[in-house]
């Protein structure tokens, strides 16, 4: 997936092939899945709330340059168990920051209760002084709208690789040279106190081991 753009780039030969039948289909793949929450990185789409069948879209906006662009979709009919579903709308759903590669939302949604980033960290040819910023800013703007007690879900691409460095936040599951980014991205999970569960073996008892763990 290249770009879920509007067509209006003229940088991108890409945009307008059929962005709005390649969206809907992903969506319904996602439904199919019984995929109730994810983040899109790379959509280049303009920045918007669009309500669709299937999901709430909050779309951060692609830069100055139609790149970037992150999503969060939050599906609009979740079942529970088998006599309950639960109904989210726009207003369970507060964005709290918005740029082309980063959106943080507030979920509130009972049961559904938590925080989800949706994350896309610059490239390693980067210069790494602009790599340490955006990870450093990317720190400061989850620690300033946690709260306590509320579980956060990432969604990243951080450009990076680990699992030569261990911690409680990342583990050695078929690991890779952690490198600049991958380490950057160590840090972040270390300060926010959480982990990447496919890191881990006990994430894969019943299922078939990845030759690469996926971050």
């Amino acid at each position: 997936m290249l770009t879920l753009g509007d067509g209006k780039s003229k940088n991108d030969k890409q945009y307008g092939l059929n962005t709005t039948s390649r969206s809907k289909i992903i969506q319904e793949q996602c439904h199919d899945a019984g995929i109730h929450l994810a983040g899109i990185q790379e959509a280049r789409t303009s920045a918007a709330t669009r309500i669709t069948d299937l999901y709430h879209i909050f779309s951060g906006g692609a830069d100055e340059h139609s790149a970037h662009g992150c999503e969060l979709w939050c599906a609009k009919l979740i079942s529970i168990n088998s006599i309950r579903d639960l109904h989210v709308k726009t207003q369970h759903i507060a964005i709290s920051h918005s740029d082309p590669t980063r959106i943080y939302a507030a979920i509130r949604a009972n049961p559904m209760n938590l925080d989800a980033f949706v994350m896309h960290a610059p490239h390693s040819l980067r210069p790494l002084e602009e790599r340490r910023q955006w990870w450093s800013d990317s720190i400061s703007i989850a620690l300033a709208r946690q709260t306590p007690g509320i579980p956060l879900v990432i969604f990243i691409d951080s450009n990076g690789r680990v699992g030569s460095n261990i911690s409680q936040s990342i583990g050695g599951l078929c690991p890779d040279l952690e490198d600049s980014n991958g380490a950057f991205l160590h840090t972040f999970c270390i300060e926010l106190h959480i982990c990447l569960p496919s890191t881990f073996p006990v994430s894969y008892t019943h299922l078939t081991l990845p030759t690469t763990p996926y971050v």
